[in-house]
């Protein structure tokens, strides 16, 4: 895990906590080694919130 490199120079830290990002091609939730497309913010959001339930309550104090 760590930072993610691209060809156009966009540069994104998968290491941290779960959270929303929005690029200039769209949301991902990014975090904890992942970066997944979503449609968009709201459909982001119910993605951390499954996140969240699935990893319990202390979802945020995960260390990668």
């Amino acid at each position: 895990m760590g930072t993610l490199r691209f060809s156009d120079g966009i540069e994104i830290d998968i290491s941290r906590e779960l959270r929303l990002l929005e690029l200039y091609d769209g949301w991902y939730v990014v975090g904890e080694g992942r970066l997944i497309p979503v449609k968009d913010m709201e459909e982001g959001e119910q993605l951390l919130n499954k996140f969240k339930y699935i990893i319990g309550s202390d979802w945020k104090n995960r260390s990668c």
